[in-house]
């Protein structure tokens, strides 16, 4: 075949790839060309997309191309989760992910893509802190004391939660296994059903956010026991922590970027940086304080260790709940 005709049959293959919408493989020289987008599991206005959109507008600012925020709620996240695992490996496609979405899920129901395979952790922006808390009138003023109470007085003890197989349900299941506490689990919708259950006393405590408990906290009919993460939220400094009483245990809400598998290094760096010191700005980081967030902005590595170990325990916790894979 002539040096002419190998020439026009490539053209040819060439034009029929990209007719078939084929992108050439992205390179940190040319990367960002075009928009990208953040796909996010929930509908807008609520905290995840309002600190999304905190953080697209940094970044787009850093690559000088917009950043668009994707609301795909629905089905718990799985919309969403989906959708970027089918994604262009090119970095033009970044997803918004919680622990629900990415170390629960994946034990809660039967997926078409692997949590762990099929996206990769880029960038931990932030924690929103779940508290441990009572009724002020409940009579247990520390963690030890509901753990000693439990104990002694097998199913007189309850925790809310916003339903099964929820952050504060799997929560309240480590603080049973780990901690040896009979309680029982009384499941609700939402925090704004089961919060005045708890303030009430019908129900003894249960884990929910601090943004959601503070005001109550402060207006001294909440008592918080002990903070869920591996320290205190900024909002109550000085809170003892689960892991004093019970050192294996740590359960914390972070919001975080991750990326379909198989970006180039390069450009997966890249993405990386710009994200983490997005989170780092100090005017994103006070609005993010102010929406109740701590910022953490931690790399690749870092936020990768922090998922497959949630991963691990959020199955041991799904499977000691008793819940199906469904």
């Amino acid at each position: 075949m002539d040096t002419s005709r190998r020439n026009t049959l490539s053209m040819m293959m060439v034009g029929t790839a990209l007719a078939a919408g084929w992108q050439p493989p992205a390179s940190a020289d040319s990367w960002p060309a075009r928009p990208l987008h953040v796909l996010v599991p929930y509908t807008a206005g609520g905290g995840t997309d309002q600190l999304t959109r905190l953080v697209a507008e940094q970044m787009a600012t850093r690559l000088q191309q917009p950043v668009v925020v994707d609301n795909k709620p629905g089905a718990n996240g799985v919309i969403a989760t989906e959708q970027a695992t089918k994604s262009a490996p090119d970095g033009y496609t970044l997803l918004v992910g919680v622990p629900s979405t990415i170390a629960i899920n994946p034990h809660l129901y039967k997926l078409n893509y692997d949590g762990l395979r099929d996206v990769q952790a880029l960038a931990q922006i932030a924690i929103a802190h779940f508290v441990l808390v009572t009724a002020s009138g409940s009579g247990i003023a520390s963690l030890r004391d509901l753990l000693a109470a439990a104990r002694a007085n097998p199913g007189k003890y309850s925790y809310a939660s916003y339903g099964n197989g929820s952050a504060p349900h799997l929560a309240g299941v480590m603080l049973k296994s780990l901690g040896g506490a009979e309680l029982t689990h009384i499941p609700y919708k939402g925090a704004t059903q089961a919060l005045p259950d708890v303030i009430s006393g019908r129900v003894s405590c249960m884990f929910d956010v601090v943004t959601n408990v503070l005001p109550h906290i402060r207006s001294g009919r909440l008592r918080a026991l002990a903070a869920a993460g591996h320290h205190a939220p900024p909002q109550l400094p000085g809170l003892a922590t689960v892991q004093s009483a019970i050192p294996k245990f740590a359960v914390e809400g972070w919001v975080g970027l991750f990326i379909p598998a198989g970006i180039p290094a390069a450009v997966a760096r890249r993405l990386e940086d710009e994200a983490v010191a997005a989170a780092r700005t100090p005017q994103l980081r006070q609005r993010l304080v102010d929406a109740g967030f701590e910022v953490t902005g931690l790399g690749a590595e870092a936020f990768g260790r922090i998922v497959r170990s949630d991963y691990v325990n959020y199955a041991r916790a799904v499977q000691a709940a008793g819940l199906t894979n469904e």
